[in-house]
């Protein structure tokens, strides 16, 4: 943690024009706080720049934590941006969330993975989630039109 000792020893090396120290030294710091204080899905929840994506998120990895369903939230670069209006973003990236957790609630092993991925400009949002292994899901069912499910 930022101690009076860290911020006295880099004062010291800044005052002497130690710049290269002065910047190992924050970079030790920032590790042993990453490494330490934030687990990895906090840290790629901080590199959420969008707050409303990023409240969303937070409540929901709250709801699993809740729930006790083991989840990974992968974000790999800062977000600042979804590309689309952000109220469809977020109708949208809520439905798949519900899903999911719905999904696993079922399963043996529940895991949720959640990922927020520039690509070529684009944001690209993968979920992912187990599901109980003896209920099958009809795919020719879900490509008809007017399809819907009551479950």
């Amino acid at each position: 943690m930022i101690t009076t000792t860290f911020c006295f020893r880099l004062r010291s090396t800044l005052k002497k024009n130690e710049n290269e120290e002065a910047l190992r030294l924050i970079k030790d710091q920032t590790r042993y706080f990453n490494d330490n204080i934030f687990d990895q899905n906090e840290t790629a929840l901080l590199k959420i720049g969008v707050p409303p994506v990023q409240g969303l998120l937070k409540l929901y990895t709250d709801k699993l934590t809740q729930e006790s369903v083991p989840y990974s939230l992968v974000v790999p670069d800062t977000i600042n941006y979804v590309g689309i209006d952000l109220i469809d973003f977020i109708r949208s990236f809520t439905i798949l969330l519900d899903n999911a957790f719905e999904a696993s609630k079922s399963a043996p092993s529940p895991f949720i993975e959640i990922k927020l991925v520039h690509s070529d400009g684009n944001l690209v949002v993968t979920v992912e989630n187990q599901i109980d292994p003896n209920v099958s899901i009809d795919t020719d069912k879900i490509t008809k039109k007017k399809f819907y499910d009551e479950a």
